[in-house]
């Protein structure tokens, strides 16, 4: 019979993964004392509902608008101006990525996120004129 690990234990291992999927602009915010961590007991009945209550904030036609201005940018960069002013959470960057049929893991941070996202919709469209330029040199 397998023996349960120790709560605290279990608490310890998700506060590590938590801390090694931020990005270096929050580590050195939280580092300065900028950012504060902050502890609190949830109920999973609770936080499912109002989980829930966001599906509905994030509509289809902001949907389809932000995957329709992603198409349109010729650059990485401007790309990720956009997908930071429209979307403010993990669960925003989650759906987005969904419904543009790109796979992510759970564990994927939202700097990564950003990047599948860009990278579908502008940087593949970047490396194929780089590759076409290249053979209408030849």
């Amino acid at each position: 019979m397998r023996k349960k690990k120790n709560i605290y234990i279990v608490q310890y291992e998700k506060l590590s993964a938590f801390l090694n999927g931020l990005n270096e602009i929050d580590v050195t915010n939280l580092e300065s004392g900028k950012y504060e961590l902050k502890f609190e007991l949830v109920n999973k009945k609770e936080l499912n509902k109002k989980s829930k209550s966001h599906i509905l904030s994030f509509d289809e036609f902001t949907l389809q608008s932000i995957i329709s201005d992603l198409n349109k940018m010729k650059t990485r960069e401007e790309g990720i101006i956009l997908l930071t002013s429209k979307c403010s959470s993990r669960f925003d960057f989650e759906t987005l990525a969904k419904k543009m049929d790109i796979p992510f893991q759970k564990s994927d941070t939202i700097e990564r996120l950003k990047e599948k996202i860009i990278e579908s919709s502008i940087g593949y469209k970047l490396r194929s004129q780089a590759i076409q330029g290249s053979k209408g040199k030849e």
